[in-house]
């Protein structure tokens, strides 16, 4: 019985001490959504996209369905996410290529990767995993196949 106490009380440590130490990375999120909210304002996606984010970074079932879209990916062919995301970029090329965005998804990640660290760390396996095969895919890494996030995430816009 003590035992498990002494589990429960160091996976709630844990939660503490993570909670504290990305917090940087969600006020940077903030930031970066307001700014980017700002700056396309009569953009639907760019609005909806900064907003779901900012729902969800505390969220504790992100990290799981992160997990669960980025499996996803993995098991779709290389050309099926080449051309969504071309559609996507296509369609709103100013947001997709602010330089900002991948920084705003990165801290996102973050965030929730602390509130759920099991599936975190299990998410941030499998976009390992995607990046590889991004690389196997092209031959190198492109921007266009870092749109899987966009892609993963157009459920939050």
């Amino acid at each position: 019985m003590t035992s498990l106490i002494a589990l429960l009380a160091g996976y709630f440590g844990l939660l503490a001490a993570l909670h504290f130490a990305v917090r940087p990375k969600r006020m940077r999120l903030l930031e970066l959504a307001e700014h980017i909210s700002a700056e396309y304002p009569e953009d639907e996606l760019a609005n909806g996209f900064s907003e779901g984010l900012l729902k969800t970074a505390y969220s504790w079932r992100a990290a799981p369905i992160r997990l669960l879209a980025t499996m996803l990916a993995l098991l779709t062919p290389g050309k099926t996410l080449d051309q969504n995301c071309e559609e996507m970029v296509s369609e709103h090329p100013k947001f997709f290529h602010d330089p900002r965005l991948p920084e705003m998804i990165d801290a996102y990640h973050v965030s929730i990767a602390a509130v759920n660290p099991i599936f975190g760390v299990l998410f941030f396996i499998a976009k390992a995993a995607f990046y590889l095969k991004a690389v196997l895919h092209h031959g190198r890494l492109r921007q266009e196949t870092l749109m899987v996030d966009f892609v993963g995430n157009r459920q939050l816009a």
